[in-house]
């Protein structure tokens, strides 16, 4: 005799990316020379430094409920230092 499927059907909950972002937060590392942005030949790579851009992640992160760290360095070094850092502040993900 062959058996039945159910026809009720489940719905898990959500466990992707945006609800892990939402409950650890984001690390935006930035590496050498973005310090520059908006002095360094601005009629180039635009007017926007990279205190603009932070602010802008930054709220854009907060209107989603979700915390944004930014950090930059342009030595390696202490790039790697903030992502062993990271790890123990509960980031949820680390864009580089």
């Amino acid at each position: 005799m062959a058996r039945r499927r159910s026809s009720k059907s489940t719905v898990e909950p959500d466990t992707g990316a945006a609800s892990a972002a939402a409950r650890k937060g984001i690390l935006v590392l930035h590496g050498p020379n973005l310090n520059l942005l908006g002095t360094r030949e601005p009629e180039h790579y635009g007017k926007q430094t990279l205190a603009d851009v932070d602010a802008a992640l930054i709220e854009q992160g907060a209107a989603a409920g979700v915390e944004v760290i930014c950090f930059q360095s342009n030595a390696e070094f202490a790039l790697i230092d903030r992502v062993h850092a990271a790890k123990t502040e509960g980031v949820g993900f680390i864009l580089i």
